[in-house]
């Protein structure tokens, strides 16, 4: 359900460009085929275990010790959604949705099986 609603919201931000600009659409939708396994390996799985384990398990975990678990995952969510540059509001929508499952799931890991997930799809979707 969760891999639904960030594909849905996706195709929604990059079809109407909310808040993208037109260089990031440029590199998003350009796909060179020919990527190596070494790049695809690096932006679907270190990148999702990376950023998970800052974001959910640093970040969000000492902030719901601190404010409670809703403001922790909407904070966290406004921060991964400004890491991610030139789509901050698809970022933010992104660390909503893993920040639910980490929260739900009280697991780091499913957070980061679900981040490799997402970035598995979009990595063969552009």
């Amino acid at each position: 359900m969760l891999l639904v609603f960030l594909y849905i919201s996706r195709e929604i931000i990059f079809r109407y460009e909310i808040l993208v600009d037109q260089r990031f659409l440029y590199l998003y939708n350009y796909s060179d085929r020919h990527e190596s396994y070494i790049f695809l390996f690096s932006v679907i799985v270190l990148v999702a275990i990376y950023e998970e384990v800052i974001f959910r398990g640093m970040v969000q975990h000492w902030l719901t010790n601190k404010v409670g678990s809703i403001v922790a995952i909407l904070i966290t969510s406004v921060l991964f959604g400004w890491m991610h540059g030139d789509y901050e509001l698809f970022g933010m929508t992104m660390g909503i949705a893993f920040g639910f499952i980490y929260h739900l799931k009280r697991s780091l890991s499913a957070a980061i099986l679900l981040h490799m997930l997402w970035n598995l799809i979009s990595s063969f979707s552009m």
